[in-house]
């Protein structure tokens, strides 16, 4: 995370970025890891407090956004020691020493390699004039000089470890990064929250505030149970048909009314408030697809998701 996006705006701006921390802080709530180093962690709060009086009188809710975030940033771990490290396009924050800028491209290039290593979702999130040119990728360059392989042990790089040249995604805006993680579906899955998040706002322009909606227990059990975190079509199909029924675009949307029998006339399955239960395909034109279980309710409610033999799980 660049510490200029948490850096107290101009008053004109305060309201986007209240909005800003509320997204963050949710987010970071429900799974999101948010990662600085640790002196710039420190003098971005340190800026927060100096302006408390100030910031509270223009937002009441600042306070306690402030408090959460805090305490959800995590201090960016070591996994490699680099040296002679590049970022391009150079981080030019404003406000910030040039010791400070180069710790932080020291991050992002630690982001890179960890991303490189195996961890396909991490990217950077900062802002319009974070850096000296636009840029949808960060390019870090630099000489690994050791490598961890456990806790308190470090090892010499390999051979073709010696250098760093790694890209990694760079969002400047909330949206462009909920865009970046509707491509880790399997991922996201095991999150619901930040799932559904992701792909209403990211794919389909819903405000942030406007995504809600509750899920049954039985609901991440059959997700887990059916192992849709090791299965990317299905897990891509259950997250984007949620955000559909979430943002109330249902029309092209397969299913029907859950009825209680195989009869053409046999009543409709209903919960305990009389609410009729709904089934939706996950894949169109397939008789075997697996279904989505879900009540029509303001928000929506998800059950479960099934195999074509499943019904649906009433508490």
């Amino acid at each position: 995370m660049d510490p200029q996006v948490l850096t107290p705006p101009k008053r004109e701006d305060l309201e986007d970025w209240v909005e800003l921390l509320d997204a963050l802080t949710t987010l970071a709530a429900d799974g999101l890891v948010i990662t600085l180093p640790r002196e710039l962690r420190d003098q971005v709060v340190a800026i927060w407090y100096e302006r408390d009086v100030d910031l509270g009188a223009a937002s009441p809710d600042l306070a306690r956004l402030v408090q959460e975030l805090v305490a959800r940033l995590t201090e960016a771990g070591e996994a490699v020691l680099l040296d002679n490290v590049t970022v391009r396009p150079e981080y030019v924050g404003a406000g910030f020493a040039q010791s400070q800028r180069e710790l932080f491209e020291a991050h992002v290039a630690l982001a890179a390699f960890e991303r490189d290593q195996g961890t396909p979702h991490a990217g950077v999130l900062g802002s319009p004039g974070s850096w000296s040119e636009s840029a949808d990728a960060l390019l870090a360059e630099g000489e690994v000089i050791m490598v961890k392989v456990a806790d308190d042990e470090w090892a010499e790089p390999s051979e073709d470890e010696e250098r760093l040249r790694a890209f990694i995604p760079n969002s400047v805006w909330l949206i462009d990064l909920m865009k970046r993680c509707c491509d880790f579906p399997c991922d996201l899955i095991q999150n619901l929250k930040v799932a559904t998040t992701a792909y209403c706002v990211g794919e389909l322009e819903v405000e942030f505030d406007d995504v809600d909606y509750v899920a049954n227990d039985s609901m991440t059990d059959s997700l887990e149970a059916l192992n849709y975190a090791r299965d990317h079509r299905y897990a891509s199909s259950c997250i984007r048909t949620m955000a559909l029924i979430i943002a109330g675009q249902t029309i092209g949307l397969s299913g029907h009314l859950e009825r209680s029998g195989a009869g053409p006339n046999d009543d409709y399955r209903r919960d305990k408030d009389g609410n009729v239960v709904v089934r939706t395909y996950l894949a169109s034109n397939f008789p075997d697809a697996h279904r989505l279980f879900w009540i029509r309710t303001s928000p929506p409610i998800f059950l479960n998701v099934s195999t074509h033999e499943g019904t649906a799980i009433l508490e």
